[in-house]
């Protein structure tokens, strides 16, 4: 059997931990006596996986280790107040020499676990899809376009950017690619044009914050 364990810190406290198990008698499917769910009392902010078929977030979750390299695991993510987190590594079982990458969907990075942690800003919220864990580099060209992608669209045109969403939007943000804050704003339904940016051939990163408190990005050049 392989196990990893992941702690999550807001600021210098640790918040929880979960386990990531793969052996011979795990499927990728929710199994009895083996996955555990996050416990439901617990209020703090968390750190938790998804299993396919489940609607559960679960803080101990087995998986089909031959399936190892081709696994791609989504993690999701609540934060209880704005702040300073931190993904630890806490401990590898017959994981020697084995890269673990976690990817950041809303803030586009990949940091590999086996080599540091990876510390991260983040303001109040739920985050289920924002991060991924992979342990084959081969993966990761396939899976940095998130899969909120598909959920956020932006299209520009001479008249400005348009921010589509299947969820109604509250708000959003606009960052250039050194993370610095270009336009925020408050708004409201599914469709929002944003006409004062001025073009400048550059890459974009749009965050939004749905009516239920999910945060989902998108990339354009404009």
């Amino acid at each position: 059997a392989k196990k990893l364990w992941l702690d999550l810190f807001e600021e210098q406290t640790p918040k929880n931990q979960i386990l990531i198990g793969y052996t011979d008698f795990s499927t990728n499917e929710f199994d009895h006596q083996i996955d555990g769910e996050m416990f439901k009392m617990y209020d703090g902010s968390k750190l938790y996986s998804f299993i396919e078929n489940s609607s559960e977030n679960y803080i101990i979750q087995g998986r089909a280790i031959q399936t190892l390299n081709e696994d791609v695991i989504k993690l999701g993510f609540e934060a209880k107040n704005d702040g300073n987190y931190k993904i630890k590594a806490n401990q590898f079982e017959n994981f020697e020499h084995q890269n673990v990458y976690l990817v950041d969907h809303l803030n586009n990075k990949t940091i590999n676990l086996a080599n540091s942690d990876y510390s991260f800003y983040s303001k109040t919220g739920t985050y289920n899809h924002q991060f991924s864990i992979v342990f084959n580099e081969g993966l990761l060209d396939n899976i940095n376009q998130e899969l909120s992608t598909n959920k956020l669209i932006i299209s520009n045109s001479n008249n400005g950017l348009k921010i589509t969403s299947t969820k109604e939007m509250k708000s959003y943000e606009i960052y250039d690619l050194t993370g610095r804050l270009l336009k925020q704003k408050k708004i409201d339904g599914n469709e929002h044009w944003i006409t004062d940016v001025q073009p400048a051939k550059q890459l974009l990163i749009i965050k939004v914050q749905t009516i239920d408190n999910e945060n989902i990005s998108n990339k354009v050049l404009y």
